[in-house]
C-alpha cells in the first residue's frame, strides 16, 4: 500500500511539472521579442516600471509627422500662419 501511494505522489507531481512547464508554452513562443537594449537593462536589475517609460518616451520622441492625421496637420498649420494666435484683451 506504501509503494502505491508513493508512485501515485510521485505520478501526480510528474504530471504536474509537466502542466506548468508545458501550459504556457504556446503562450510564449507566440510574443514578440524584446528589444535587445530592454533585454540587457531587465537582465541587469534594472526597474521594468522604469524601462516601459523609457521605451514609451522613446517611441513618442520617435513619431514623425507621416504618422499624423490630415486633422492634425491642418490644425498645426493653422498654428504656424501669422495672425492666427488668438488675441488677448
Amino acid at each position: 500500500m506504501t509503494n502505491f501511494l508513493v508512485g501515485l505522489v510521485v505520478g501526480l507531481s510528474l504530471a504536474t511539472m509537466v502542466v506548468i512547464i508545458w501550459a504556457p508554452w504556446r503562450t510564449v513562443r507566440d510574443e514578440p521579442p524584446l528589444d535587445e537594449n530592454v533585454e540587457s537593462r531587465i537582465m541587469l536589475g534594472e526597474d521594468p516600471e522604469r524601462i516601459a517609460r523609457d521605451l514609451e518616451a522613446s517611441r513618442a520622441r520617435q513619431r514623425t509627422e507621416k504618422d499624423w492625421d490630415t486633422e492634425q496637420l491642418e490644425a498645426l498649420r493653422e498654428l504656424d500662419e501669422p495672425g492666427s494666435a488668438p488675441e488677448s484683451g
